[in-house]
């Protein structure tokens, strides 16, 4: 069966209580926090990042306080989904999970030349320029392959791993 809501729910409990204490204590701790308080735009932003979603909306994650917690923003949305990608990853084929981490590898440089192609630029030349290059290095819709990769590893070594080992003479 599909992971159930109760599944999604219960890894997420698990993982944000290993997680968000120190989480929280260091966006206590930065300076640039309190900063923050001294505006509405900034009150807004501190609240994105105290719900972790920093990285799903623009600025996405470059305004301070940032450090590491960009990426747990892009782990939060990925827990999400990693129950619904574990179960079908595992249901794969191996020549299908191999596809699939080719096709992560290369994904984000593909997205780059596209953009590229189309003459979009990643700089501070063009109004979009430095906002679509924090889309494309922070947002959790351009940073789920490097997960995906990983959840696509972990099922082809579980596929692998019986006959590897009866080849190798462990069994």
């Amino acid at each position: 069966l599909m992971p159930s809501l109760p599944t999604v729910a219960s890894l997420l409990k698990r993982r944000m209580q290993a997680l968000y204490p120190l989480y929280t204590v260091a966006l206590l701790i930065d300076p640039r926090s309190r900063d923050l308080l001294l505006t509405t735009d900034g009150r807004m932003l501190l609240a994105e990042y105290v719900g972790m979603v920093q990285t799903w909306l623009p600025p996405f994650g470059t305004d301070p306080p940032n450090g590491p917690s960009w990426y747990i923003s892009c782990l939060l949305a990925f827990w999400l989904l990693q129950p619904y990608w574990v179960w079908n990853l595992g249901q794969a084929r191996t020549g299908l999970l191999i596809g699939i981490i080719f096709g992560c590898i290369i994904f984000g440089g593909v997205i780059e030349l596209l953009c590229l192609q189309a003459g979009l630029e990643f700089g501070g030349g063009a109004w979009y320029g430095v906002f679509l290059h924090h889309f494309l290095a922070f947002s959790p819709l351009t940073n789920w392959h490097f997960f995906v990769a990983g959840v696509a590893a972990g099922s082809l070594f579980v596929a692998e791993q019986a006959p590897l080992a009866t080849w190798s003479g462990f069994y």
